[in-house]
């Protein structure tokens, strides 16, 4: 019985001591920077702006893609580093993009390239990335291009700015038809946006944004990166653990921490009139 014990003792040593030998091993495989450039997207503020300023400090040659090239993110990188470039590019725009393209190739020349409520939209364009990223890495494996995703969950950054995400909701919700404002009601609409800020966004945001930082700086740096990273290990275990409940469990968590939001105005009179 003790022999047995020992040797599970054995085995689990053993295996911690592989996995830390992997990790270092991995910690010692970056590749080297000089002379390498890198465009970052959506550097106007948030995870963008600052992984900008830290892999200029690595040494990257940085191409910061703005929205507005003249906003206050943009002027803050510029004067943060010679090797920060600020670019003017709308994404969805096909003449921005030309734009950027042809900018970048003047300056490198002929140098190597290196799901909640209240978020339907944007988790939307995040899976899309997902799947387009699935098959994206499998497309370009034979050109010998990596393709890597960085799945952060909420953070503090812009997009969960109280003001901002007031501002936003504001602007969609006076846009909307009559008919939809006469379905849901004012009241409905003020106290959804207050409780997804008190119950999801102020209680699940993670202020430290430097996990999400530091796993694109390892995705971009190391030699072999991860396909996947999702950064902070209590995410990742969150993650993990709630990608594994039912569906039923998963969709009662979520309504549990939105229940004490108003009824729309047109449940509230259906059930009136039953």
């Amino acid at each position: 019985m003790h022999i047995c014990v020992y040797g599970v003792i054995l085995i689990f040593i053993v295996f911690i001591s592989f996995l830390i030998f992997v990790y270092k091993l991995r910690q010692n495989r970056k590749i080297k920077v000089n002379g390498k450039s890198v465009f970052i997207t959506g550097c106007d503020r948030g995870f963008g702006y600052h992984i900008a300023k830290q892999l200029s400090t690595l040494g990257f040659q940085v191409f910061a893609g703005c929205l507005d090239i003249n906003g206050a993110g943009a002027k803050e990188l510029e004067n943060f580093s010679k090797c920060v470039h600020p670019v003017q590019i709308d994404v969805t725009k096909e003449q921005d993009v030309l734009d950027a393209l042809k900018f970048v190739e003047d300056i490198v020349q002929d140098k190597g390239r290196n799901g909640l409520p209240g978020f339907s939209a944007y988790s939307a364009t995040k899976f899309g990335v997902i799947g387009f990223s699935e098959c994206l890495r499998r497309e370009m494996k034979k050109f010998n291009v990596k393709v890597i995703t960085i799945e952060p969950s909420m953070y503090k950054t812009s997009i969960t700015d109280e003001n901002v995400l007031i501002a936003q909701n504001q602007e969609l919700w006076e846009k909307c038809p009559d008919e939809i404002k006469n379905a849901y009601g004012e009241p409905y609409f003020n106290d959804f946006l207050v409780k997804i800020k008190e119950n999801i966004i102020d209680l699940t945001a993670n202020k430290d944004i430097t996990t999400v930082i530091d796993a694109i700086e390892d995705a971009i740096c190391c030699q072999y990166p991860d396909t996947r990273y999702v950064p902070g290990f209590r995410t990742s275990c969150e993650s993990f653990i709630y990608s594994m409940l039912p569906i039923s469990i998963q969709d009662l968590t979520v309504s549990l921490v939105m229940k004490y939001v108003n009824k729309p105005c047109q449940m509230t009179t259906l059930k009136k009139n039953r």
